[in-house]
């Protein structure tokens, strides 16, 4: 069954976040949203302003995800969610690549953070509290 190219945001209504990203299932990459759900102009300017955190997660049960998603809420940190299906070999291929140049083992999940207001970007994998506490603090004032 072929996912349709819209942000998971945008499926869980999550509309205040969404990013105009979302995979495209027919190239296996990284493709524009297809929803039509997008904020206006003044919204979306004040949105890509935030600190953006994007978790991707396989598509079988991971605990090391479960508690990490269970940690970022609890700390009021919104993230957005990638589920990276077996069959994206290329997805999983740039992650491994990722966590080889970071010296550390791959796996899941792999939590990617970016700046706009810095450019400044963070990623690790696995779940990390350190990591997210310290995340908490820059996001929240």
């Amino acid at each position: 069954m072929a996912i349709t190219q819209i942000d998971p945001d945008c499926r869980a209504g999550k509309h205040t976040i969404c990013y105009g990203k979302a995979w495209d299932d027919a190239l296996d990459e990284l493709g524009a949203c297809l929803c039509d759900c997008h904020q206006d102009p003044t919204e979306a300017s004040q949105a890509t302003e935030q600190v953006r955190v994007t978790v991707y997660t396989p598509d079988i049960s991971c605990t090391a995800c479960t508690n990490t998603f269970r940690k970022l809420d609890k700390e009021g940190i919104t993230y957005q969610i990638i589920v990276v299906p077996e069959a994206h070999e290329t997805l999983r291929d740039e992650l491994k690549d990722r966590a080889e140049l970071l010296g550390v083992a791959g796996g899941f999940p792999c939590v990617d953070i970016y700046d706009p207001t810095t450019e400044d970007g963070d990623v690790w994998f696995g779940f990390r509290p350190d990591k997210i506490e310290a995340l908490k603090a820059k996001v929240q004032p």
